[in-house]
């Protein structure tokens, strides 16, 4: 994901499931009448908003024209929006509207939505594709989308602030800003939606600070819609029953497949056999086998285990044991990097450390698809019970693959 200028002026703090804190629900309540600041304070950022809807002294709402002071002066329920409803706003937010709802774009150093208004959750696809027609070309939006911290799998961990629909992720994303970026390395933890006219469209994961230029706020409303699906922690899907107060998002359970997702709803992503995994104990460590076939941004090892890293030529032979009558090519945690120029160069673990060339079968290999010169065609890494010891191989052809125990 390219780099933004901007400050990104809130934190994400994480409480429960990914709750947002400091943009999740900047509220106002009642119109018109004198105004009162409220404070939120995540980290070193302090974000405050205006209250004060209803009259002075909680006297009923008297329309007036609306201006810029922090209170719903027309008495619609939002703050500071434009007489025409629509446009520039007060503070450089722009608004619009959709489904008869507001919405507004507001630079990030504003530090909080308009009054009436909160962050961000989508709710359809139809809301998604408006927003995007509303960012600026080459700019991005913030929405009330985190991944909870210290996550080992790029799908793993992602809620919206408050119920919404299943996360409607671009092609090819979540994933992560380091090299190669296939790798959870926690840089990228808040959700975006990017110009429906950029390069980039749809809904990205990126860096929570220094990225988007805009907060996206919509107008505080029932949000329920009966019998449409709603996703819930852990990636369960489920359905919007609208016959609860305040609607709930009530589980659907489906078969459990190999996605890092908690399909069947049980609390535990990938369960039920999903990933064909079996564990060992070998040479110090623990190992899981998965012989589900899969790319290598779509290795799911499971909660306390990552790709396995063979870091001794005892590690190695435990690995080659452990899929003994295998007989395809199996994965491991090893990459190199898409700036390295020579085949040997820029090898390293899932961890981030180097690579020890000694478990290469040299002098044959790493030898990219057999060219005598770096073309970055195979930049990931496998053992097989046919080879002693590891080969360089295609990062995107589906094989079966090693996870070992975080320590």
């Amino acid at each position: 994901m390219p780099g933004r200028a901007g400050a990104l002026a809130f934190l994400i703090g994480l409480a429960g499931c990914a709750d947002i804190i400091g943009l999740a629900d900047y509220t106002v309540d009642g119109a018109g009448g004198a105004a009162t600041t409220s404070t939120t304070t995540t980290g070193d950022v302090t974000a405050s908003t205006s209250t004060g809807l209803g009259g002075s002294g909680g006297a009923p709402c008297v329309a007036e024209q609306e201006t810029c002071n922090g209170l719903d002066d027309d008495c619609d329920g939002v703050a500071d929006e434009p007489v025409t409803e629509v446009g520039e706003g007060c503070s450089g937010c722009t608004w619009a509207l959709f489904e008869g709802r507001h919405y507004a774009l507001c630079p990030v150093d504003v530090g909080a939505c308009p009054g009436g208004m909160r962050i961000v959750v989508f709710q359809s696809l139809e809301e998604r594709d408006f927003l995007g027609q509303l960012v600026p070309v080459d700019e991005a939006a913030a929405l009330g989308l985190a991944q909870a911290l210290s996550m080992i799998d790029l799908d793993a961990g992602w809620a919206w602030a408050r119920t919404g629909m299943p996360i409607p992720w671009e092609s090819g994303q979540p994933d992560d800003f380091g090299d190669p970026n296939f790798i959870e390395d926690g840089g990228e933890e808040c959700g975006f939606i990017l110009s429906s006219a950029s390069e980039y469209v749809g809904v990205h994961d990126a860096s929570c600070n220094g990225f988007a230029n805009f907060i996206a706020c919509e107008e505080i409303a029932d949000e329920c819609r009966s019998g449409e699906p709603c996703a819930l922690p852990g990636g369960c899907v489920g359905t919007w029953d609208c016959g609860v107060a305040g609607g709930a998002c009530e589980p659907a359970p489906a078969d459990e497949v190999c996605n890092g997702l908690d399909d069947d709803c049980n609390g535990v992503a990938d369960d039920q056999g999903a990933c064909s995994c079996t564990d060992a104990d070998l040479a110090g460590m623990t190992y899981r086998f998965c012989q589900f076939p899969t790319t290598v941004e779509d290795m799911h090892c499971g909660e306390g285990f990552v790709p396995a890293m063979p870091k001794s030529l005892e590690q190695l032979n435990a690995m080659l044991s452990m899929i003994a009558g295998y007989g395809s090519p199996v994965r491991i945690g090893v990459y190199q990097s898409t700036a390295a120029t020579e085949l040997a160069s820029g090898w390293t673990y899932h961890d981030g450390s180097v690579f020890d060339p000694a478990l290469w079968e040299g002098p044959i290999e790493p030898d990219d698809e057999l060219g005598m010169t770096e073309a970055h065609a195979q930049d990931c890494a496998m053992i097989a019970e046919a080879f002693p010891a590891v080969h360089d191989y295609y990062c995107y052809d589906s094989l079966g693959y090693l996870c070992e125990m975080v320590p």
